[in-house]
């Protein structure tokens, strides 16, 4: 066999190993699910100043029909 396969299998095997690759495999899956939230985050910020801007420019023009209608 060559060489880096046997030693493939020699660290796959050992403990210690495993418990880094699971470390890593699970620092990998927070950091994805930060990178998600952060995603969420920032659209759900877009869509409230959107919103925001909407709703003041609703308010002006509602102001604007009282005052004409007074």
């Amino acid at each position: 066999m060559l060489p880096s396969i046997e030693k493939y299998k020699k660290y796959k095997s050992d403990k210690k190993v495993q418990k880094e690759i699971e470390k890593h495999q699970l620092s990998i899956e927070a950091k994805r699910t930060r990178a998600l939230q952060k995603c969420k985050d920032d659209i759900m910020s877009k869509y409230e100043k959107q919103q925001a801007r909407f709703n003041s420019r609703a308010n002006r023009q509602l102001e604007k029909k009282i005052r004409q209608v007074i």
